[in-house]
């Protein structure tokens, strides 16, 4: 009833257990480690890391290459705060000026909900997962 494939009687040795697990795990599929290609994030947003596209229910947002690069950078570390410079370092490659970044970011926000990107005072920003 309980579907048992085997069992050990004690007291048992090396050789019981991994013949054991053998027969268990024969017939089985290997397990395929999932891959998230797709991100949900608050207010009906979600990313698409395969495509690097940002959707919200399920119509795409019209953001340019670098917004969709910063958008991305977020989504690696959803919740969790990116700062200032690796934000640069990932559109631009170098420091940039924090005017440059923060027209990047309203110009998102101009795009999106003021709630899916948030400032993380004096650490950075991060994208709100639902």
């Amino acid at each position: 009833e309980a579907k048992a494939i085997g069992y050990l009687t004690k007291p048992y040795n090396e050789a019981q257990i991994i013949a054991n697990l053998r027969l268990a795990f024969k017939d089985s599929a290997p397990v395929k480690s999932p891959t998230k290609e797709t991100i949900v994030l608050i207010n009906g947003y979600s990313f698409d890391t395969q495509k690097k596209r940002l959707f919200q229910n399920g119509i795409e947002v019209d953001l340019g290459p670098k917004a969709l690069k910063f958008i991305s950078l977020l989504c690696t570390q959803p919740g969790i705060s990116v700062s200032n410079e690796q934000i640069c370092t990932h559109i631009w490659g170098q420091m940039v000026d924090d005017r440059t970044l923060r027209s990047l970011i309203f110009r998102v926000r101009s795009s999106t909900d003021d709630e899916l990107i948030k400032n993380v005072s004096g650490l950075g920003y991060k994208i709100c997962i639902a």
